[in-house]
């Protein structure tokens, strides 16, 4: 045992122990040490067994065997199996101890295991150890839980030695047998035994109890009463004097399968995961153990089984210390700091190294050798820091208007790009007729898909050109999302795929694909007089050129003022391919094919298009001689009376003449929305007089009929902003989910700024809620509502429309005006109240969520009690991703049973750690400090937030944790989950833009609008401007909008006049009371009257946080008006005092499906929803609030 290792096959002599060989060779009186071995045993190993026999008294001067040593060699045992047995009986624990002795040493030498591992598939082998994994966790011994097996299937064939009768079947035995041979088989089968070894265990139990007890060797049993309980210490004490060299350590108590020490050979191994050291938290008593068996795998590594505890006053303390811990540690900074660990394996100092993650602390504990405690904590605290340096730089490309920028934790920004032609790619040569061979070209050819393109202008091939066979998409661009993206495309694109931007310009007269509201204040119309001037798409293009990227014709195609032939009277079997075979010699650039109505009646009729008269011509010949040359039948319906009728008509075919129109007109887009007002104001009335320039904003508008005021919607935004507005059906194919009542309100007849504004407030006032389910227990809330169909009711009722938009249900849209749209948002509020009490989360340490790996115990049994309690509706899950346990109960479920089924699963938990703490059902935020099993963890530093964490992080800058020992940055991909209306996440990163440029003032002084809605950026010393891209008067320096006192002063001077015009709150209540009255919704019933907070007057608490809240912006209060906005609140009619004069408390937060926070609406219809009437009255009541609008 000095060296496990064995490099290569070595003869059995030499590998083996000659304990047993040297003691029969000396009852032979033969000399071991001139006994002519065939292959001679090395010398050391001789004498290590002439020592070890004369320890255990076999023999006398290495020549003369002692009684003792006879019985060994009678044993046929290892000499130190005997000696076990021997010691026990005699100076231990009497005849009962020398039974359980003796069965362990039958065991040991038995030819194999007790239970059947076998099986045909991986399925039942893991089954097979999960069943042995399942049976060692109410033991502390692997030695006594064999025993055990093995009584239980030796009693099951026990003989009634006075009636022969077996007392499991109750069958009468034969004399010749001492078992029931029929139980036993059955009780093995059933448990998943191996019999015959079993058979094998008790053959030899019988033969060791029968020899050791025979007075020929006059043995004396010990008087000693060992209790059950004691047992355990005195076996483990007899084999580690026996087996010293097996004797180890668990490296750390509560972390088995961190793996163990052999003390004596300095070897690292871990524990067999059947083995009951790993079912289980052990404490600090059973830390000690003497091993059975050790097995090397070919890798190197060692794996010991068949462990019994040692007390630990046998041994010497253990060396491995607690050295220290990490603090603030995310799993993201553990998984970095685990590769680090990985690679540095073969390094001395790790030999003994060893740690825990805890997520719930957010913490790493190191355990390690003392002697190496200062090479350990520099080298990991290296790696800590290395990681969170690594996850804090980590960036991500974030589009904020005409700005792209880099942001890293905190959401800081750490560099900026101008958007005109950043992230854009111009491709040729690219052999696509459609967007599905496009889409795996990119897959194929730049490792990207078309979800990572936010614009292109690829134009597709027309499905009836079958013309060319090798074909090439005309050149095109494509402007990517992110620039990961767009450097990975980059570096992979075919050298002969790229071209110029002017290539791709000229060629981009069909049309660019984007998101629609990309469109808005961007795109242009063009009219001209034909009898004036006539233009092409590509001549528009060329003249407008750099400030334009897409420009295509209006109206009828181009196509139609070509030479074309019309055919009528054609059979209602005539398709193109028909009329392109008879054309083969002179091949038509199209044809329109319309065929017979859709109840088989009338005929076909196709327009054929060409290039020139004189192709047109000659299909002409060839048509009048292919079809005009026989008459067809075809089925009319009689006007009269409807009937139908057969009638013979004669196909024709003649020159479809054109009706032209007086004018031409285009749309165009501009590439960034300050280049469209450019356009609009100053470029085209300059380069093109006679030229006719209108702005144009589409708003697709799918289910209008949800709407009961839709039409008087339109008609008001158009009227606010002195837009023209038309309506027209939206009838694209889109399957299965079109509705005869899609729209699109296409505005018109004023600058960019006030149609895109105009299509901003209709999309907004027409947009769906849209709920992104991101977590467990939005998960279960959401399926529970949807597969009641609770949230169907609901919406039918509420006249709403609900879509789930993908087949795992994590995104739901809900349609329909947006007073019932609140009232839906109550009622999941409050059904999730109810639900709270339904779900319960318990974080588990990492130490127990260890012990739920696959086929072990904890596993085994959580399965059991999930199957139990699934039948009386509660569901019992373990997550492995979160370390977490889910109870979730269905609704009919009493609570009684959910208390139950906790207190068993809390009872299962308990069972398997030595201390209580081993689960934890809620955590607390770090932000609002409330306990909730509705929590995530920051990946760097690992503290948990709720959703309150966006309306926490969104007062503060940069973004870092709350708690006070650690203000981490937020991790960039933690801002995304938190923040997941982009929107509210690109007015966020505009304010880091801000700081970022103001910070680079020298080099560029722009900042952004000061109107959040607007992405405009204005020179911070232009002063009091207009804004181009809302149209809005601003201050990019003391951020005011449309404040009539900036106009022609300074910022200094306007500060001036205004201290000198009295005092804040008769503004703000002048100022509120205008919004309402111009912003109240015509569908909700008139407003009665308009209260003021009279306790602002008075200074209240509401004021006083309010000002505490500028002062923190770094302002002075009282705030500017143009500093903030308002919005409506609904609330139950009680709350309105307590608000006005405390403020919005915190603590009374409940039902809010998007987080704690404070909810307002941009329209009194959302709020309206949240209104509640009490003590009987029937008039509500809504807040106004003024609203800051932080830096």
């Amino acid at each position: 045992m000095n060296d496990l290792k064995r490099e290569n096959i070595e003869p059995e002599i030499l590998r083996s122990s000659l304990d047993l060989v040297i003691l029969q060779l000396v009852r032979l009186g033969l000399d071991p040490r001139t006994f002519p071995f065939m292959d001679a045993p090395d010398t050391h190993v001789l004498t290590s067994s002439l020592d070890l026999l004369t320890r255990l008294s076999c023999i006398i001067n290495e020549t003369t065997i002692t009684l003792r040593g006879q019985l060994f060699t009678e044993l046929s045992l290892d000499p130190r199996l005997g000696a076990l047995m021997t010691n026990t009986y005699v100076d231990v624990g009497g005849e009962r101890l020398l039974a359980r002795s003796a069965i362990i040493v039958a065991i040991l030498s038995a030819p194999g295991s007790l239970f059947y591992m076998g099986g045909a598939s991986k399925e039942a082998k893991a089954e097979a150890r999960s069943r042995v994994a399942v049976g060692a966790s109410e033991f502390d011994s692997d030695l006594f839980y064999l025993c055990s097996v093995y009584k239980n299937w030796e009693n099951a064939g026990l003989i009634d030695p006075v009636h022969r009768r077996c007392t499991t079947c109750q069958k009468v035995v034969s004399k010749r047998l001492d078992s029931c041979r029929s139980c036993r088989t059955q009780h093995a089968n059933i448990n998943g035994l191996n019999n015959k070894v079993l058979q094998i265990v008790y053959r030899s139990f019988e033969f060791y109890m029968k020899t050791i007890l025979n007075t020929r060797w006059k043995l004396t049993a010990s008087s000693n009463v060992v209790i059950e309980s004691d047992e355990r210490d005195a076996i483990g004490e007899q084999l580690y004097k026996l087996f010293p060299e097996q004797a180890g350590h668990l490296l750390v108590c509560h972390l088995p399968d961190n793996g163990i020490r052999l003390i004596n050979n300095e070897i690292r191994a871990r524990i067999n995961d059947t083995s009951v050291y790993v079912q289980r938290i052990h404490d600090h008593g059973h830390q000690h153990f003497v091993t059975m068996s050790i097995t090397q795998l070919p890798s190197g590594d060692h794996i010991v089984d068949r462990l019994h505890p040692v007390p630990s006053k046998c041994l010497p303390p253990v060396p491995i210390k607690d050295l220290f811990s990490l603090k603030n540690v995310g799993y993201l900074v553990h998984n970095e700091i685990r590769k680090a660990l990985d690679n540095r394996r073969s390094e001395p100092w790790t030999k003994w190294f060893t740690y825990e993650f805890d997520r719930r602390s957010c913490s790493i504990t190191i355990w390690g050798m003392e002697s190496d405690r200062i090479i350990i904590k520099t080298i990991v605290q290296s790696m800590f820091d290395d990681a969170r340096a690594k996850l804090s730089a980590i960036t991500d490309s974030i589009e904020c208007g005409p700005i792209r920028a880099s942001f890293r934790s905190g959401l800081l920004c750490s560099n900026i790009e101008t958007m005109d032609n950043t992230l854009r790619l111009y491709l040729q040569h690219v052999p696509c007729k459609n967007f599905t061979e496009l889409k795996k070209w990119l897959q194929t050819n730049l490792g990207i898909d078309l979800y990572h393109i936010k614009e292109n202008n690829f134009r597709q091939r027309n499905a009836n050109d079958d013309r060319d066979v090798r074909y090439e998409a005309p050149p095109f661009f494509i402007v990517f999302k992110s620039a990961e993206m767009f450097n990975k495309a980059k570096g992979r694109v075919p050298r002969d795929c790229v071209c110029s931007q002017d290539t791709v310009l000229l060629s981009s007269t069909m049309g660019i694909r984007m998101d629609q509201k990309d469109t808005w204040g961007r795109q242009l119309i063009i009219t001209m007089n034909r009898l004036y001037e006539t233009k092409t798409s590509e001549q528009i293009l060329e003249r407008l050129t750099p400030h334009v990227i897409d420009c295509r014709e209006r109206g009828k195609k181009t196509r139609s003022l070509q030479p074309a032939l019309r055919l009528t009277n054609l059979p209602d079997s005539t398709n193109e391919s028909t009329i392109h075979r008879i054309l083969h010699r002179v091949k038509p650039v199209k044809i329109n094919l319309y065929p017979a109505n859709a109840d088989g009646t009338g005929s076909s009729t196709a327009n054929i298009f060409y290039d020139n008269e004189q192709q047109r011509d000659q299909a002409r010949l060839i048509l009048q001689l292919a079809l005009c040359d026989q008459p067809i039948q075809i089925t009319i319906r009689k006007k009269r009376n409807g009937m139908l009728t057969e009638k013979w008509v004669m196909p024709t075919v003649t020159n479809l003449v054109p009706k032209e129109s007086l004018t031409q007109s285009f749309i165009i887009t501009a590439i960034n929305r300050e280049a469209a007002l450019k356009l609009y104001n100053e470029i085209i009335p300059k380069l093109e007089p006679l030229w006719k320039v209108d702005s144009t904003a589409t708003v697709t508008v799918l289910q209008s009929d949800l709407y009961p005021y839709f039409d008087k919607l339109v008609e008001n935004i158009a009227a606010q902003f002195d837009t023209h507005v038309e309506q027209q059906p939206f009838d694209q194919k889109r399957g299965n989910n079109g509705s005869d009542s899609d729209k699109r309100c296409i505005f018109s007849g004023a600058p960019p700024s006030e149609t895109a504004l105009a299509a901003a407030m209709l999309a907004q006032a027409t947009s769906p809620i849209v709920i992104r389910i991101t977590n467990e227990r939005q998960k279960r809330l959401f399926s529970e509502l949807l597969d009641e169909k609770l949230i169907e009711t609901w919406c039918h009722r509420l006249n709403l429309k609900l879509t789930e938009k993908n087949t795992s249900r994590t995104v739901l849209e809900i349609r329909g005006p947006q007073i019932e749209q609140g009232q839906l948002m109550r009622e999941i509020a409050d059904y999730s109240d109810k639900f709270e009490e339904r779900f319960r989360v318990h974080d588990l340490s990492t130490t127990i969520g260890n012990l739920f790996n696959r086929q072990k115990t904890a596993a085994v049994k959580l399965d059991e009690i999930a199957q139990k309690w699934s039948r009386r509706g509660c569901d019992v899950s373990y997550l492995r991703k979160t370390n977490s346990l889910i109870i979730h109960a269905q609704p009919r479920t009493a609570q009684v049973d959910i208390r139950t089924c906790e207190t068993e699963v809390k009872q299962m938990l308990a069972e398997l750690a030595a201390s209580d703490d081993v689960s934890r059902d809620k955590r607390q935020c770090v932000f609002c400090r409330q306990m909730s099993a509705s929590t995530r963890l920051f990946r760097i530093c690992g503290h948990a937030y709720c959703q309150c964490a966006s309306s926490s992080l969104s007062q503060m800058f940069p973004f870092q944790c709350h708690e006070p020992t650690c203000k981490t940055s937020v991790h960039i991909q933690d801002l995304q989950e938190i923040f997941t209306d982009r929107g509210e996440l690109s007015r966020l990163c505009k304010r880091s833009l801000q700081v970022y440029l103001k910070e680079h003032a020298s080099t560029d002084d722009r900042l952004f609008c000061p109107n959040g809605d607007c992405d405009g950026l204005l020179r911070s010393s232009a002063g009091y401007r207009i804004c181009v891209a809302c149209g809005h008067n601003v201050c990019v320096s003391c951020r005011i909008i449309d404040d009539d006192l900036h106009e022609g002063r300074t910022c200094a001077e306007r500060r001036t006049i205004r201290c000198e015009m009295g005092e804040f709150l008769p503004k703000l209540y002048e100022a509120a009371e205008k919004y309402a009255k111009n912003n109240w919704p015509p569908q909700l019933p008139p407003i009665i009257r308009i209260d003021h907070n009279l306790p602002l007057f008075e200074g209240c608490l509401s004021l006083q946080r309010f000002y505490k809240a500028v002062e923190t912006d770094g302002d002075r209060p009282p705030p500017e008006l143009s500093r903030g906005f308002f919005a409506f609140h609904g609330t139950t009619s009680d709350s309105i005092k307590p608000i006005c004069t405390f403020g919005f408390d915190p603590k009374r937060r409940h039902g809010q499906v998007h987080g704690p926070g404070e909810y307002f609406g941009v329209t009194a219809n959302v709020s309206d929803g949240y209104c509640r009437e009490t003590n009987g009255c029937e008039i509500k009541t809504m807040i106004v609030a003024f609203i800051l609008r932080c830096h």
